[in-house]
């Protein structure tokens, strides 16, 4: 059977550190279809490179009026019609694209998973039972056929989850054990912002506009070329095992929050 492509799409926007492990996740996944990596960076104050022949990266000198129109031009250049999102500031274990295609529903044309492990300063502090757009896989089809993102800042990904879920009637939802989870949200301790924090969409805009000038004035980061190097600062399939071998049962799967804002 041939595998579909899958294009991964990952906005950003000031914290080239976190982008560059969010890179390292796609590089090591072990799909073995072909997928792609779309990068969109509309900071004006950096340009970033990385050559490499599944990853693409373009850089606008204008920026985008809210992250949901980002998104949008986002999956506008993906190669395949199989969308996966790729937060720049998250981790995706190898087996996250494997594990998705294997539960993806061909019906519905899409998957949520339902577990996820947070992440605070640097250490996974729990897991979370939800179906999270941050972690989903969907059909170009399904998306167009919904509209697409809408033009929000903040509540961009759960306006297009519920969406989905009114467009299939419901998320067929697949009971995944812990063992199984393939991916890390960061929320504490990154360095960067975190956007659903800031609250409307037009205070957000600007907060981290705000957070990204500030971290270039004091030297946090980078500004003009940046050369990107992909990797992890530190092995997170280890942490998730080291995390898992403590002994937390199997969690229950929950109702799906369609309230979640990430």
């Amino acid at each position: 059977m041939t595998l579909p492509g899958i294009s991964c799409v990952c906005p950003t926007f000031a914290r080239p550190r976190l982008l560059e492990e969010a890179i390292h996740s796609f590089l090591i996944q072990d799909y073995q279809g072909e997928k792609e990596l779309l990068i969109l960076n509309d900071f004006d104050r950096q340009v970033l490179h990385f050559d490499h022949p599944q990853v693409t990266v373009i850089n606008i000198s204008r920026r985008f009026r809210t992250l949901g129109e980002k998104r949008s031009a986002t999956v506008a250049l993906c190669k395949y019609d199989l969308v996966a999102v790729w937060d720049d500031d998250d981790i995706s274990l190898p087996h996250r694209l494997t594990y998705s295609w294997d539960r993806y529903d061909e019906e519905a044309r899409l998957y949520f998973a339902t577990k996820y492990f947070i992440v605070r300063d640097n250490a996974i502090d729990t897991i979370v039972t939800v179906a999270s757009h941050g972690f989903s896989l969907w059909h170009r089809e399904l998306y167009d056929e919904v509209g697409g993102y809408r033009p929000l800042d903040v509540g961009q990904d759960s306006d297009l989850k519920k969406r989905f879920v009114s467009a299939v009637g419901s998320l067929r939802l697949v009971s995944m054990p812990d063992s199984e989870i393939f991916y890390l949200r960061r929320l504490d301790g990154t360095g960067s912002y975190h956007q659903s924090r800031f609250g409307d969409t037009g205070r957000a805009h600007e907060s981290v506009m705000k957070c990204a000038i500030n971290q270039i004035d004091s030297g946090e980061i980078d500004e003009g070329d940046i050369e990107l190097h992909p990797h992890w600062e530190r092995n997170w399939a280890d942490l998730a095992s080291a995390y898992l071998a403590q002994g937390r049962p199997d969690t229950p799967i929950a109702r799906p929050n369609l309230d979640v804002s990430h």
